[in-house]
Order: C-alpha cells, then sequence, then structure tokens
C-alpha cells in the first residue's frame, strides 16, 4: 500500500494480521492507531511503525511501552523521540535511562 492511513478502512481480520499491519506502517508509522490491539502489542509490527515514524510508539501497548527489552533495541537516534511516549515506569530507572 501506498498510503498506511487505509488501514483506517480495513476490515477487523486484516486490521488484526501482522503482515497487512507491518506493511502499512513501514510506509506511514501513525498508521498503527488504526491496528488491533493485538498488533499494537507486537513487537515486529511496533518496530516497523517506529522505523518509520518514532512517535508512533504512542500508539502501541502499555506493555510494549514498557518492555525495556524491546526499547533498549530502539535505534539510539531515534530513542529521544521516543521519550515522551515510553512507559513512566521506564522514566524513573536509571539503569534504563
Amino acid at each position: 500500500t501506498r498510503n498506511g492511513f487505509v488501514l483506517q478502512y480495513a476490515s477487523d481480520d486484516l486490521r488484526d494480521d501482522p503482515d497487512i499491519v507491518s506493511a502499512a506502517v513501514s510506509v506511514n508509522g501513525l498508521a498503527l492507531r488504526h491496528a488491533s490491539a493485538g498488533c499494537r502489542d507486537d513487537p515486529t509490527c511496533v518496530a516497523a511503525a517506529i522505523r518509520q515514524e518514532p512517535s508512533s510508539l504512542q500508539f502501541g501497548s502499555e506493555s510494549i511501552r514498557k518492555n525495556r527489552a524491546f526499547l533498549l533495541n530502539v535505534d539510539l537516534e531515534k530513542k529521544c523521540g521516543l521519550l515522551r511516549f515510553i512507559h513512566r515506569e521506564l522514566l524513573g530507572d536509571k539503569d534504563f535511562m
């Protein structure tokens, strides 16, 4: 797809398909907002969204935003843009920061 936002018009089955969601968010990371809860909790889908648009982390599940291992693997140059979307539990963790 050339426009990831077509995901908002997709059926629930397509919004829950990790391959479809990953393809959509790789074009427009903010389309993650239209993915199913399962895909918003899928590290592969969320990573694809972040690669395209770091602020798309805000649409990731709470557990993804708390997932230390996942967030530590995000490109360092993108981390600064992600800080406002990382769960506050990790923001208070001196080892994480």
